[in-house]
């Protein structure tokens, strides 16, 4: 018995090991919910997550069925989501909390049911760690604390990820926020902005980089003209060619871009997006603005929305010129390949029109 509760306690560390482990946080739950079907030698584990403005429930992971959603006060987890009580129904069947509509919708057939509560640290209930049809030796008192320690690390990490979901949302409707300033001001180029982080994303996803890049990519996506605020309408709104002098103005939206939004604190991870967004126009010849960097003193992210910009500013009707055709501005992006664009980049993009915009 002694050696039984040793490797549950091994198996438990094993599980809160996950919690140091850089996954996201889909991927991390439902590593976890395998993990403790398991350790409780359960069929099925699911995790369901609270949702107080649509008075709801749903799983952000679950072994074995896809995501499901349920009005919070439905089944033994609405029960457990109203009420904060741990349980264990052994007969789920006779149990007048038990619905068997997810029974019906998976085409599972649950016998029993241990259901625990997950609260944040302000003891907010904020989900449920369900399992389903556990080895009845594995349910006594011994192996609920050992449950209740793994629900206390999940809620931990369930409280930290919906946190970081609540800024990140913040975060966006501020920058979204800061980037239709420029749409406002600028009617010519409305709808820019989110072109821009479309195409620089698709570009991005063709190079198979990291979510995290890019994420990075989208923001600086967004952000990249906020520079123009800084410029006079005289010269933002002209109809018709600039003047070198007034071109030469126009170009410091760049540098403005950087300027205003340096102090501007981001998540970690995030801390170089402003420079990346002031630096679209530099190209690796080293004709562009505002440094003249070239080659590889400009951050690939950057290059990625410099293409991004230049093929949206060619296909959009502007104050000074008409629209070009997606074909037509791909084969002026392609013929600088390796001359103003990067041949890795510009061949990226190339593969981004063929797939998604060559029919447009």
């Amino acid at each position: 018995m002694k050696e039984n509760s040793c490797k549950k306690s091994r198996q438990i560390i094993e599980i809160s090991q996950l919690f140091s482990l850089k996954y996201s946080l889909p991927v991390l739950l439902e590593k976890i919910t395998e993990r403790t079907c398991e350790v409780f030698a359960a069929e099925r584990s699911s995790i369901f997550v609270v949702d107080r403005k649509k008075q709801s429930l749903w799983t952000i992971a679950a072994t074995g069925v896809e995501i499901l959603n349920l009005p919070i006060d439905e089944g033994v987890v609405g029960y457990v989501a109203t009420t904060g009580e741990e349980l264990f129904i052994p007969d789920a069947h006779s149990d007048s909390r038990f619905s068997p509509k997810m029974d019906r919708i998976t085409g599972f057939h649950t016998k029993n049911i241990v259901a625990l509560p997950l609260s944040d640290p302000q003891k907010r209930l904020i989900g449920v760690l369900e399992l389903l049809n556990v080895h009845e030796k594995e349910i006594g008192e011994e192996q609920f604390e050992l449950l209740r320690i793994v629900a206390g690390e999940i809620a931990v990490a369930l409280s930290n990820a919906l946190l970081f979901e609540q800024l990140k949302r913040s975060l966006n409707s501020f920058i979204m926020t800061l980037a239709l300033t420029i749409d406002e001001r600028h009617p010519f180029s409305r709808g820019h902005t989110k072109r821009v982080a479309e195409y620089s994303i698709g570009i991005a996803k063709e190079m198979g980089l990291s979510d995290e890049r890019i994420e990075k990519i989208r923001i600086a996506a967004i952000l990249h003209d906020y520079g123009k605020i800084a410029i006079p309408d005289s010269i933002l709104k002209k109809a018709g060619s600039l003047t070198p002098e007034e071109y030469e103005i126009m170009k410091t939206h760049s540098q403005f871009t950087y300027d205003i939004l340096k102090n501007v604190e981001l998540p970690e991870g995030c801390e170089d997006v402003v420079r990346i967004a002031s630096l679209h126009h530099e190209r690796i010849d080293g004709s562009g603005y505002p440094y003249g960097l070239s080659d590889d003193q400009i951050p690939l992210e950057a290059q990625i929305i410099g293409i991004a910009d230049e093929f949206d500013a060619a296909t959009t009707i502007r104050e000074y010129s008409g629209a070009k055709s997606f074909k037509t501005a791909k084969k002026e992006i392609e013929a600088q390949r390796g001359e103003k664009f990067s041949e890795e980049v510009t061949d990226a993009f190339i593969r981004y029109f063929k797939k998604y915009l060559k029919d447009r």
